[in-house]
Parts: C-alpha cells; sequence; structure tokens
C-alpha cells in the first residue's frame, strides 16, 4: 500500500458503513409489513420506479466508467437509458393511436 493510513482509514469507513446499514430502517422495510413498505416506495417515487432504476444505473455506469477510465460502461448505460425512453414513448403513442 502506497500510505501506511490506508488499512486504518479502510477498515475505519468499513465499520462505519456497518454501523449505518445495520439498523432497520436501513433497509427500507417495517417489520411483516413488505407490502405496506413498497407501497411506500411506490408513493414516494410517485410511481416513477424503472426512471429511478434508469437514473441508478446510468450513475452506476458512469462511476465504473471512471474507476476503469473508460468511456465504454456509461456509453453504454446512457444508450440503455435512451433506447427505454424512446421505446417506452413509442409504445405509449402507439397504445394512445389505438384507443
Amino acid at each position: 500500500m502506497k500510505n501506511k493510513n490506508t488499512l486504518l482509514i479502510l477498515s475505519f469507513l468499513t465499520i462505519v458503513s456497518v454501523g449505518l446499514l445495520w439498523g432497520p430502517d436501513a433497509f427500507a422495510v417495517q417489520e411483516d409489513k413488505m407490502k405496506d413498505s413498497v407501497n411506500n416506495l411506490r408513493t414516494l417515487l410517485q410511481g416513477n420506479i424503472i426512471a429511478a432504476v434508469l437514473t441508478a444505473g446510468v450513475i452506476a455506469g458512469a462511476v465504473i466508467s471512471y474507476m476503469k477510465s473508460s468511456f465504454v460502461p456509461f456509453g453504454t448505460s446512457i444508450g440503455i437509458a435512451i433506447g427505454y425512453a424512446f421505446t417506452n414513448t413509442w409504445i405509449n403513442a402507439a397504445y394512445t393511436c389505438c384507443i
């Protein structure tokens, strides 16, 4: 390791992240109320779960792209998001025309 404190810092960050994620509130699921928790999440996102997943995918692609120093993961995630948006709009337009 380049720095002697790197192992100490990584250990500290691991302990802190475990401490933050240990509680049941970190998982957004109430005990014995999975359906209620899912409904709360849907209400919070206002029915845009797919958009939230695609946004998370683009962000993950950007992070992986930065880590690999390559544009390919970011370009792929952007391409998938644009493709989904085009397909979704096209299907909604066709459905509207058929009705």
